[in-house]
């Protein structure tokens, strides 16, 4: 059995690298026989960068550019050919000063730098990773790097909301040339428009370290920004899906540099060449930390289900945290959910102890699956017993062959329990289910049930195969039939 294991990361716990591993390491431990590959992924915010180094054919690049406070930081990318794979987050991310949240000052210049960057490099394809960012400064850093101008009057503006409050034009005449020549993808799973309730400021303001009292300055802000923006490129881009991910930088690509917006996630596996491995697998494994409605918007597991299901592969979700409205994603291909907290607890103690709980998940999913290869093996065996089934339409078969007959179309024709139910039935036991059942003993407990169960219903389930046959074989079968009442010990079908 191959099993793929393809998940994100637990947040503020394990990456999907190490989500991958553990699991892995914890399958082989209860299953040594399974083949397993492991695919860690990411849906586009920050991160996404760890799963993409490791690939074959990706060049990594590194280059000092200004953080969002204008601190020195050391970013990388990716290149693949002429491709260039940037990250939000690795120039301007909410992790690079964790202690610094003033949103009116922080900017995305260092991420038009490694836009830059990349451009010397020769790249003329850009896949924007935006998620995990600090800012929400509608890209105007990002455009000020690319060679965007601001000013009030005939004063050069600083690129930052607090300044740019006065702007009253955008100089675009300096922009760098070889922008008109390039392609940008937005990767992000955010649909919010820039504006409004649903915008960048209301929504994710306050997980920047925003205050409320603060939101209606962002907004204005952001309203500002956007009327000079669009008068400046002469479009309307502040309602289209995308435009308030990460701080508005999704509207400055849409508005500047015309993106084409794509979910995070269906890149990722497309870079990370999902479809192709998972035709091999018999299962695939996906997780993340808390599994919630959010899960249903774009995020990993729900990609890597609707992936999985175009090759019909059955979807295992390894969650920390089931909530109740992850029902709704079994209508989105995951069939199976397990948790990996077995006990109630804080949150802090179920983050303390994440990778002990994916262990005993990981250990417990082998057993299953285990388990599910003994009782695959059952019906495919069953296939076996329904032609033999068909004996028993013979008046002449006494029950002890029926039984007999059950019981070898689930194991076979030879071995131990045949044997044993042969020498049984000859001491002259009777023909007692329960008694066969016990005389098996637990190891053998579920061929019993299954004997059981389908002896039952023998004849009916002989009488529903000859219909079949009547049906497909219908100038054929009435010659076949008859030799086999004239000739019932001969009956083989």
């Amino acid at each position: 059995m191959k099993i793929l294991i393809a998940p994100d990361s637990f947040k503020g716990t394990l990456s999907s690298q190490e989500v991958a591993l553990t699991l892995k390491q914890a399958l082989l431990e209860s299953n040594p026989e399974l083949e397993i590959e492991t695919l860690p992924l990411a849906d586009g915010g920050e991160h996404s960068l760890d799963c993409i180094f490791s690939l074959p054919a990706i060049v990594r690049q590194t280059c000092v550019v200004h953080g969002p406070y204008g601190k020195p930081v050391e970013a990388a990318y990716a290149i693949s050919k002429k491709t260039a794979i940037l990250e939000l987050a690795q120039s301007s991310g909410l992790m690079l000063e964790p202690d610094t949240r003033d949103l009116m000052q922080a900017n995305t210049y260092g991420f038009g730098e490694l836009i830059l960057d990349a451009l010397n490099h020769g790249c003329q394809t850009f896949i924007l990773l935006i998620g995990g960012s600090a800012t929400n400064d509608g890209g105007a850093g990002m455009m000020a790097a690319l060679g965007a101008r601001y000013y009030r009057g005939e004063q050069l503006l600083e690129p930052i909301p607090s300044r740019l409050q006065s702007c009253e034009r955008i100089d675009l005449t300096l922009l760098d040339p070889r922008l008109k020549h390039c392609r940008f993808i937005l990767a992000a799973d955010v649909n919010n428009p820039l504006l409004g309730e649903h915008g960048a400021s209301f929504v994710f303001a306050l997980q920047k370290g925003a205050s409320p009292e603060e939101l209606l300055l962002l907004e204005a802000w952001m309203t500002h920004w956007a009327d000079l923006a669009e008068s400046a490129a002469a479009v309307l881009c502040r309602d289209q899906q995308g435009a308030g991910a990460a701080g508005g930088v999704g509207f400055a690509l849409l508005c500047f540099l015309h993106a084409e917006k794509r979910s995070g996630i269906e890149i990722m596996l497309e870079l990370t060449h999902f479809k192709e491995k998972v035709q091999t697998a018999d299962w695939v494994i996906t997780g993340e930390g808390q599994t919630d409605a959010q899960t249903a918007f774009g995020k990993t597991p729900l990609g890597v289900a609707k992936a999985a299901k175009q090759f019909q592969k059955p979807v295992i979700l390894v969650s920390g945290a089931i909530l109740p409205q992850a029902e709704a994603l079994r209508e989105h291909g995951i069939d199976l959910f397990f948790s990996t907290v077995q006990h109630c607890c804080s949150v802090e103690e179920a983050l303390l102890q994440a990778r002990e709980n994916l262990v005993r998940c990981g250990y417990n999913l082998g057993i299953w699956f285990k388990l599910s290869e003994t009782f695959q093996a059952c019906a495919l065996t069953f296939q076996k017993y329904q032609k033999q089934a068909m004996t028993t339409l013979n008046p002449r078969l006494d029950p002890k062959e029926k039984l007999i007959n059950s019981v070898m179309g689930l194991c076979g024709e030879s071995g131990e329990v045949i044997d044993h139910v042969k020498k049984w039935l000859a001491q002259g036991h009777p023909l007692n289910k329960e008694a066969l059942k016990e005389e098996l003993g637990d190891v053998a407990w579920y061929l019993a049930e299954a004997a059981s169960a389908l002896d039952l219903s023998l004849e009916e389930i002989a009488q529903a195969n000859l219909n079949k046959l009547k049906k497909r074989y219908p100038d054929g079968f009435s010659e076949q039939a008859s030799q086999a009442r004239s000739h019932p010990s001969k009956t083989s079908l």
